[in-house]
């Protein structure tokens, strides 16, 4: 018999005060725990996949239907190009670079060069002939190399001729395939020959030679003997080399590639592209009239931002993201301008704004003076190096100046007749003017001494002047160097 007592001391102590946990319940909670741990896991891997998901369409998907719809656009030829002869492939080439070439004829005014489509890729060279040709017109030689089982059906090559406004019309070469990707490959090789007539004009005068070749090179050689009114390079992905190319407005553009080589411009010079570098020989020569200015400072009134005449200097742009800008500058004017000449004699003058609207026949020679001239150079570098020098330049000239980049140095040698100001803006441990005042003479010959002396100097920026001693006037020429993480040098 139990004990009342101790029955109602123990549901007392344990029973009624502690639950009564079952063990099927503690396995339930176990069960509850698992299918959510699953859960959590499950949702994360469905994340993972939706996350990897998006960043495969917005990488690959978007621009693979990007190019779906834009594949009918760009394959279409332009509306104001009107084709011609074209080529039916049937001369084979006995060598081991090319296995078909093709030869057409073009008027030298205006060439004009067009390309589009994924099998239009090659190389594009411009030269003069040696020796004298009987006719003026312009040689053009095609060849092409064929990767694997390429047809040729794919790819169609016509003469192309487009009106002008302006001046002559473009008559020139169309290169087209079309833009849907493939495994195919075509090589061409264009050879433009421009004429050398016997008695003709000297340098040859070229209105208007554009070029808009997106997957060519480009190389200009022996073209010392010609003049380009208008010169108009855009490619990508290749380079741009000119042995040396004289023209009144030259626009050079690509990407990833360099651009190198000898220019020489009496208005103006653009020379654009990314990721790769420049590396060139500058020539500018201002053909205007003259309009000079000293530079003084102290007691000369200081003009920080110089002012220019009513006609536009003499303007070049070098401008790259990354890779190296080097320069090597020289400066000139001319008594008077390059021209053309009508079947009247008349002369056409670059500086007018009428273009003529006659194919050119004969130029202006050139004279050149040894003072004036307005001049305007800027170079932009996003992630890269500027190393600009100046040479040869005339006395009592204008120079604008603006080099600037980010995480690189800049280096400039400003020519030895220049009088200005000059403005750096860089951390001050990281600013430096080297003084070679000492290495040189007057350039006039009049025993002129060279002034130097810093304006303002701050923790980011310093302003200063250099000039020569003689009769004092407004100071106009300007030198602008800019670094936000690098070193900027100005060599006087």
């Amino acid at each position: 018999m139990t004990k009342p007592g101790l029955l109602s001391s123990g549901l007392d102590g344990h029973k009624e005060h502690e639950p009564i946990v079952d063990g099927g319940d503690k396995l339930e909670k176990g069960r509850d725990y698992l299918p959510r741990r699953r859960r959590y896991f499950r949702a994360v891997i469905w994340l993972l996949t939706f996350i990897a998901l998006v960043h495969f369409f917005v990488k690959r998907g978007l621009p693979f239907f990007h190019d779906q719809v834009q594949q009918d656009q760009d394959d279409k030829i332009p509306e104001d190009v009107a084709f011609g002869q074209c080529a039916n492939w049937t001369q084979s080439v006995l060598d081991d670079d090319h296995d078909f070439s093709t030869e057409f004829f073009i008027d030298t005014a205006a060439p004009l060069f067009l390309s589009k489509g994924t099998l239009s890729t090659g190389e594009i060279y411009v030269t003069r002939s040696k020796n004298l040709t009987a006719s003026s017109q312009t040689k053009v030689n095609i060849a092409v190399k064929l990767d694997g089982p390429t047809s040729l059906e794919d790819v169609r090559v016509c003469k192309i001729t487009k009106p002008r406004l302006d001046g002559p019309p473009g008559d020139g070469i169309g290169i087209f395939s079309s833009s849907r990707r493939s495994r195919q490959k075509a090589w061409f090789t264009v050879t433009v020959e421009l004429p050398r007539i016997a008695g003709g004009e000297d340098p040859l005068n070229i209105f208007e030679f554009t070029s808009r070749m997106p997957s060519f090179v480009h190389a200009f050689r022996n073209v010392e003997s010609v003049h380009f009114h208008s010169l108009v390079v855009s490619t990508s992905n290749h380079p741009v080399i000119a042995q040396s190319v004289f023209g009144s407005s030259i626009d050079i553009v690509t990407s990833e590639a360099p651009i190198r080589g000898s220019f020489n411009v009496t208005k103006s010079l653009t020379l654009a592209t990314s990721n790769a570098g420049i590396d060139v020989n500058l020539g500018l020569h201002e053909s205007s009239t003259s309009w000079t200015t000293h530079a003084g400072c102290g007691s000369v009134r200081q003009v920080p931002v110089p002012r220019w005449p009513q006609h536009a200097p003499v303007q070049a742009t070098l401008r790259t993201r990354r890779g190296v800008i080097r320069a090597s500058v020289n400066l000139s004017r001319m008594a008077r301008s390059i021209g053309f000449k009508n079947k009247g004699n008349e002369t056409i003058d670059e500086e007018s704004s009428n273009a003529p609207t006659r194919r050119p026949r004969k130029a202006e020679t050139l004279d050149t003076t040894t003072t004036g001239g307005i001049f305007s150079l800027s170079a932009d570098n996003e992630r890269g190096p500027i190393d600009i020098e100046f040479g040869e330049a005339p006395l009592n000239h204008t120079l604008r100046l603006s080099a600037a980049t980010s995480f690189d140095d800049v280096k400039v040698t400003i020519p030895h007749t220049f009088e200005g100001h000059w403005l750096m803006k860089a951390m001050q441990s990281f600013r430096e003017v080297v003084d070679t005042r000492e290495s040189y003479t007057d350039p006039a010959g009049d025993s002129r001494d060279r002034g130097l002396c810093v304006i303002r100097e701050g923790l980011f920026e310093q302003e200063g002047s250099v000039w020569w001693s003689g009769v004092q006037k407004v100071m106009e020429g300007s030198v602008d160097l800019r670094s936000k993480f690098g070193r900027v040098t100005l060599v006087v």
